[in-house]
């Protein structure tokens, strides 16, 4: 599975969940921040393990520019929640855009996104 097929794949689907877990554990500093943090064996990484990666990718220029939340078009309380949105950028330049349904799937893609850019960067290919 491609980068861009896991950013964007639905987490609302039965099974996307676990599929999106499974592939940040292959994030090393992901995979680090659970060995260090995760006494006993959990099914999924808790948003609180993700947060700790994302604070150590600021370390290396990447930053999540914002978070917004969308909603159905209605008016007043009533609303209903469609998405996150998140912008992604790395020192001065964006890198892109992330969308999920909870904070865990926006977070976790996030990192997705800033691993796959460092890796071409450090590869010397220019990602779109």
């Amino acid at each position: 599975m491609k980068t861009v097929d896991i950013l964007s794949m639905d987490c609302r689907e039965p099974g996307r969940k676990k599929q999106l877990n499974k592939f940040l554990l292959k994030v090393p500093e992901v995979k680090q921040q659970v060995n260090d943090n995760m006494s006993i064996h959990q099914e999924m990484i808790p948003v609180e393990v993700l947060e700790k990666v994302l604070q150590r990718y600021r370390k290396h220029g990447y930053k999540v520019l914002d978070i917004n939340m969308y909603f159905e078009p209605e008016t007043g309380r009533n609303a209903k929640f469609v998405y996150y949105h998140v912008s992604v950028g790395y020192r001065e330049d964006w890198i892109g855009e992330i969308y999920g349904s909870t904070l865990w799937e926006t977070i976790g893609k996030a990192i997705i996104k800033m691993y796959a850019h460092e890796m071409s960067r450090r590869a010397g290919v220019k990602q779109d």
